[in-house]
């Protein structure tokens, strides 16, 4: 889920890189998520400044999110697209996904 500690997990996936310890200790992917779509600078979010690190949060937000990695990179570099009324975060039962959908 969204409630997961990015650096918990960046630890526990690989746990001889240094340079996990220094990702923001309370971080989740759910405030990484938000932050991003708030326009916040991805790499202050996480406390590091390393894109192979960036792309690894990337790909596990991804995952949990259900969604292709290019959803949450094209977040990251065009969050603009994603501020409209068409963006919607769902979370339904315990399953999270990213959809557009159509303006009411």
């Amino acid at each position: 889920m969204l409630r997961e500690n990015v650096r918990a997990w960046y630890m526990n996936e690989d746990p001889d890189d240094d340079m996990g310890k220094d990702i923001h200790e309370f971080l989740t992917f759910g405030q990484m998520l938000g932050a991003m779509l708030e326009g916040n600078e991805v790499y202050d979010v996480i406390g590091v400044v390393d894109s192979v690190i960036r792309e690894r949060i990337f790909e596990r937000l991804a995952e949990l999110m259900q969604c292709h990695y290019d959803t949450v990179y094209n977040i990251w570099r065009d969050r603009r697209k994603y501020e409209s009324d068409y963006m919607q975060i769902v979370i339904d039962n315990g399953s999270n996904c990213l959809r557009t959908v159509e303006s009411e």
